[in-house]
């Protein structure tokens, strides 16, 4: 207890001590990327022009469209050329802040991974502010990965990592930055991960779910049905489900594992809502 005292206290001491608005508004670009993953970059850059505004100020809108290209290629320029160590001797000062960024930025999970590393980018611009270095590190979406980035990061003295977002990921560096008093800011939506250090801002699932089951046990519903998509977050939902049945003494009498990759799922809902059963007794009528 003691200890975890100590690692909660330490953590508040190093949002006090470092540039907190900026701590907070990279993670809320990151929750926000999550929840709307399928949206394009442009949307979450917000800098599309009316076309009337062009025409009215056409010399302004190129000028500033310029100034936008170049402070965002200075961002970039930032994140991406720190990785060589004689760049980071040179620029980086004393009251600076030290971002890892341990994404999956190859693999099959990388359109997350690069959409979450330019909302970094973006809370960086939005900001303005020239004080905070960004370290993406590629965690390759699996925990062998996640180690080698945090060793790297580790390397590159930083005061905090935000990632990974897979919890077998978290497990993985949750020991190592431990052992140095480096908070993780991971993007999980596991809670078997938080604590020691560990601080979650995923998506929680819990209190959406219990909600629901408990509207549902209230309206008369005795029997509940699940379509999950086959992946560590469906099984924390299936969990929850579960125990949220129990709770309202509803029977969790189906469900069905989708694969998320997949772009139809019509057999599968077939199969879950009985309809080769239902079409049969349609057509004796």
């Amino acid at each position: 207890m003691i200890k975890k005292l100590f690692l909660e206290s330490n953590f508040l001491f190093f949002l006090r001590k470092q540039n907190f608005s900026l701590v907070v508004a990279l993670v809320l670009f990151f929750v926000l990327t999550i929840a709307g993953c399928e949206s394009k970059i442009e949307d979450l850059i917000g800098m599309e022009t009316s076309e009337e505004s062009v025409v009215d100020e056409e010399t302004d809108a190129v000028v500033e469209s310029t100034n936008v290209e170049k402070k965002f290629s200075k961002i970039e320029e930032k994140t991406l050329l720190l990785e060589d160590p004689e760049i980071e001797k040179t620029i980086l000062k004393k009251d600076e802040l030290r971002v890892g960024l341990l994404l999956p930025l190859s693999g099959s999970d990388s359109f997350l991974g690069n959409a979450l590393l330019k909302s970094a980018q973006m809370a960086i611009f939005d900001n303005k502010n020239d004080e905070i270095y960004l370290y993406p590190l590629d965690t390759k979406g699996n925990p062998q990965g996640a180690r080698k980035a945090a060793e790297k990061a580790i390397e590159h003295d930083v005061h905090i990592i935000i990632g990974p977002v897979f919890s077998n990921s978290v497990f993985a560096i949750s020991e190592i930055m431990k052992e140095r008093n480096i908070p993780i800011i991971a993007l999980s939506t596991d809670k078997k991960v938080s604590g020691d250090g560990v601080y979650l801002m995923g998506f929680m699932p819990d209190d959406p779910i219990n909600t629901i089951v408990a509207y549902a046990a209230d309206q008369g519903c005795k029997d509940l049905g699940a379509v999950i998509p086959n992946n560590n977050y469906g099984k924390v939902v299936y969990q929850i489900l579960e125990e949220s049945s129990a709770t309202n003494n509803i029977s969790f009498t189906k469900k069905i594992f989708i694969d998320p990759q997949s772009k139809d799922f019509s057999e599968e809902i077939k199969k879950f809502s009985n309809y080769p059963l239902r079409h049969a007794a349609l057509l004796e009528r």
